[in-house]
């Protein structure tokens, strides 16, 4: 259930609040969300996708450099027949 607070939290509130790595806070628009870290299967599955990306945006880099390597050789074998 969501209610209308009048309280809008500040950075100051979180850092005076008791510290704990398994309690994650977090304020927007002056409104504190207090959530729990993300389960180690969501971790391993965002690093998997990471690897997938990486992997994909790699080859892509590779391709877009022999695509501009191929053009500019036969545009310099089209200069010298000229």
């Amino acid at each position: 259930m969501s209610y209308a607070s009048s309280v809008r939290w500040i950075i100051q509130d979180i850092e005076a609040l008791p510290e704990n790595e398994w309690i994650r806070y977090e304020i927007v628009d002056g409104e504190l969300f207090v959530t729990r870290p993300p389960h180690y299967k969501h971790q391993q599955v965002a690093g998997r996708i990471f690897i997938v990306l990486l992997a994909i945006a790699q080859f892509c880099i590779l391709l877009i450099s022999v695509l501009n390597s191929t053009n500019n050789s036969e545009l310099s074998t089209s200069q010298l027949s000229e």
